[in-house]
């Protein structure tokens, strides 16, 4: 009887075996399946991080189910694994979900000018209400559902093993260039055309998959270190022999390369100044990519090679680059250059709101006036020459956003990542981790200093889509090789070898 359960259990196992040979994506686990379709839904939709978008309901209850599903399957050595940004995540829920809390009249008042407020309560007949902290408490209960879609990105993207995280920059790549596409369709088509599908619309802009060109920049500029890394994996893992001869063609690094040329015309005709100086930044980190040390010389998934031709392709890209961006600029469809140095930056209604920013810092600092009050606090200091029929609805500087809106704790939330970011850089990038190779930790270091540096003029990180890929570059830089076997539960079936 024993017999013939062994013998049973022997073919079922070869039979699933002999299935996930076959179709290699079920032998995926769905926490990756349900990573990269929550990831896909969120770049076809969620461009736009307006609280009127007609995709926002949605987003948030799919972002809510579906960390709720991770929930279920996450351990507490992946969150040991990654605790830096468990921590970061919940002390900003904390201080998202304090502002929110209805305070005592005195204590309100005692934090610093709410002397208007209280004045309105006074003339309305409104004496001892209790309020919260926030001076916009509808933006602030925004901007605490908004957090769903990192969340649950947070919680899928710690489950799931390296190789899953390169596949997923394959679906970065992909919903990356698609929005580049839609970009060049969109100046090419109709300006009223049915291209533009968010409710904040720039027609005749190369805006891809967002309400704002500044945004799909950003994500173009961080293409290149991603294609940097995709062009020195291999192609496949099915068979030793296989991968070896897969990975000497040279399609994936001509894919790459062509990525590459392709990239340069896309960035410019969105017209944005500082999506430019990213791209420029992106493209400058393609060498950390390509010549990444690897720590093993038997590594599976290898770097880019420092050989002759290799050279030559990196010298031919920077030359071919430079001649289609003076190609696109002599054609008139380099806006971006054309703003950058064809108009006067101190004449950008950004630049002209700094001082009204600045002293509404100093009134508000330490505790802030709450996340998303910007542009109902705004109306009080905005100075009479800037009143015209256009709002402004973001600082356009989310350094200074957060410093204002979540005072003194949310400075230090910033130190307290910039010091993360630092550590890990030092680590990865004098080789003392202990990952087989460097590239993927590399391409997430070079992404989050991208959206570092796009969120000094613009709101990047306000955007659902943009905030899942900030999660996982954060997640990447993080990355461990040996932490694959380590947090997983899963063991693979045993055949039962006892007596009856």
């Amino acid at each position: 009887m024993s017999t013939q359960r062994q013998s049973r259990a022997r073919r079922e196992l070869s039979r699933h075996r002999s299935v996930r040979d076959r179709f290699p994506v079920l032998a995926e686990s769905w926490q990756f399946t349900l990573l990269a379709s929550f990831l896909v839904i969120m770049f076809l939709i969620g461009g736009d991080g307006s609280s009127a978008s007609v995709f926002t309901g949605f987003i948030w209850s799919g972002a809510i189910l579906v960390g709720s599903l991770g929930l279920t399957t996450l351990t507490t050595a992946q969150v040991r694994a990654h605790s830096w940004l468990f921590a970061i995540a919940a002390i900003c829920l904390m201080l998202a979900i304090l502002q929110l809390v209805p305070l005592p009249p005195h204590v309100f008042l005692a934090l610093g000018h709410r002397d208007l407020v209280m004045a309105i309560d006074q003339a309305a007949g409104l004496e001892g209400q209790w309020r919260p902290m926030s001076l916009d408490p509808m933006s602030g209960w925004h901007g605490l559902w908004s957090a769903a879609p990192a969340l649950a990105t947070l919680i899928l993207a710690v489950q799931v093993d390296s190789n899953a995280h390169r596949k997923l920059l394959g679906v970065f790549l992909t919903l990356g260039f698609l929005s580049g596409w839609i970009g060049l369709l969109q100046i090419l088509d109709d300006p009223n055309g049915p291209l533009y599908w968010h409710r904040v619309r720039h027609h005749g802009s190369a805006d891809g998959l967002f309400a704002n060109r500044n945004h799909q920049a950003a994500l173009l500029a961080c293409l290149f270190p991603m294609l940097a890394a995709w062009s020195g994996w291999k192609s496949g893992d099915r068979g030793r022999v296989k991968s070896q001869r897969l990975v000497k063609l040279p399609i994936r690094r001509m894919v790459a390369i062509m990525g590459g040329l392709l990239l340069v015309p896309m960035i410019l005709i969105t017209g944005s100044r500082a999506g430019l100086l990213a791209g420029v930044m992106g493209l400058c980190s393609v060498p950390l990519l390509l010549y990444a040390r690897r720590e093993k010389a038997t590594s599976e998934q290898s770097t880019f090679p420092l050989t002759r031709p290799t050279q030559l392709a990196t010298v031919l890209l920077g030359l071919v680059s430079l001649v289609l961006a003076a190609a696109s600029i002599s054609l008139g469809r380099a806006l971006a250059w054309d703003r950058l140095f064809g108009s006067n930056p101190l004449e950008d209604l950004r630049v002209k709101i700094q001082p009204s920013v600045y002293s509404m810092i100093q009134d508000y600092f330490p505790w802030g006036s709450g996340f998303g009050s910007f542009a109902t606090l705004y109306q009080v200091y905005e100075p009479d020459l800037l009143l015209m029929p256009p709002y402004m609805n973001q600082v356009h500087n989310d350094w200074l956003d957060v410093i204002l809106t979540g005072g003194l704790p949310a400075l230090a939330i910033l130190a307290m990542m910039l010091i993360a970011w630092m550590v890990r850089a030092r680590r990865i990038l004098t080789g003392s981790t202990h990952s087989r190779s460097t590239s993927l930790p590399r391409v997430g270091l070079v992404v989050l200093a991208l959206f570092a540096l796009a969120s000094l003029t613009d709101y990047p990180l306000r955007i659902p889509s943009l905030e899942c890929l900030f999660i996982c570059a954060a997640v990447w830089m993080l990355r461990e090789e040996k932490s694959v076997a380590q947090l997983r539960d899963h063991r693979p079936p045993q055949v039962l070898t006892g007596g009856t």
